[in-house]
């Protein structure tokens, strides 16, 4: 195998990063405080986001179209959200 060096550290070509350090092991109360984690933020960031697009829409006096835009910002905010802590999480 050729070595080549990045940022003055020798590497192996075809060594990856997951070789050298595997995932750390997770309990099942830790993966149960993890997926309740994401299923309040996910509920939270929905009911948030339709609860601000009713205020504006009762501001605005418009015909419920904030309520679908604070739906869509939450849902998209709830999947980002539960994006980043899954792949904080499993690494």
């Amino acid at each position: 195998m050729q070595c080549v060096t990045f940022v003055g550290v020798p590497l192996e070509m075809g060594a990856g990063v997951s070789d050298q350090h595997p995932p750390p092991q997770r309990g099942a109360f830790a993966m149960f405080s993890a997926l309740t984690g994401i299923a309040t933020l996910t509920a939270a960031l929905v009911v948030g986001g339709a609860l601000l697009g009713w205020l504006v829409d009762g501001w605005t006096s418009a015909p419920h179209v904030f309520v679908f835009a604070g739906l869509a910002l939450g849902v998209l905010a709830a999947v980002l959200a539960t994006r980043e802590i899954v792949r904080r999480f499993f690494g």
